[in-house]
């Protein structure tokens, strides 16, 4: 049988299930209650759990959940920004940027995000660089904000800013306050800490940068090169001053 996520009748069940694609499959437990659903290449483990009776309800779905609450959100956000893409396709930035910030008085702290991670990726394609600096700030004060997606931008912007000797000093400066958040939501990830480091090293810093640097290559993963020749740069910098 196949479906499709975008007729009028199946929406409603992706829509319920807070699945926004296919394949999709669950896993009725033995109490008949859907203990699991997702993708079916991530379905061996629970099913396992399930069978054997070592399956935690509470706990071992929680994280499913969370991640199907988000994406209800996210599904429910597409619904009420449509008017708004339509504006901002159609160019006319101001009225949707006018029609996004809106929303915010009635949108849920998910919502909030996504709104202004839009604002972001508005304000950079306009290369409005002081603006975008403002919804990034927004962006990275947000309940629940990815920290691998501000490390996504925020290394985006540095690399920006190497090829531009006038590159926007707020947006930079952001970009760091970003990433520091980052930082203390996942302290010990090596990108983020990298990330950190090359800002906080472009931003004059050069003494944080090196503490920074050195906790990265603490747990360097497969880019332990590229973070050990980093901290030698730096470190020979603080030498030679």
């Amino acid at each position: 049988m196949t479906c499709d996520p975008d007729s009028s009748v199946e929406k409603d069940y992706f829509r319920a299930a807070a699945q926004s694609g296919i394949p999709c499959c669950f896993i009725v437990g033995k109490s008949g209650l859907i203990e699991w659903l997702g993708h079916p290449m991530e379905m061996d483990e629970p099913l396992q759990a399930v069978v054997d009776g070592s399956w935690d309800r509470e706990k071992m779905g929680a994280p499913i959940r969370k991640e199907q609450e988000a994406a209800l959100e996210q599904a429910k956000f597409q619904e009420r920004a449509a008017p708004v893409i339509e504006k901002l396709q159609a160019g006319e930035m101001e009225e949707g940027l006018k029609m996004l910030e809106a929303m915010l008085s009635e949108a849920t702290p998910v919502q909030k995000g996504l709104i202004h991670d839009l604002r972001f990726k508005v304000q950079m394609s306009q290369e409005n660089h002081d603006k975008a600096a403002n919804a990034l700030t927004d962006l990275a004060g947000c309940e629940g904000v990815d920290p691998l997606l501000i490390n996504q931008y925020a290394w985006a912007i540095f690399e920006m800013s190497k090829a531009d000797s006038d590159f926007s000093k707020p947006l930079l400066d952001a970009s760091a306050l970003a990433t520091e958040k980052a930082v203390s939501i996942t302290p010990d990830d090596w990108m983020i800490l990298d990330t950190f480091a090359h800002l906080l090293h472009k931003q004059g810093h050069l003494d944080r940068a090196i503490e920074v640097q050195t906790k990265a290559l603490k747990n360097p993963g497969p880019a332990e090169a590229d973070i050990r020749a980093f901290l030698e740069q730096l470190t020979k910098e603080k030498t030679d001053k």
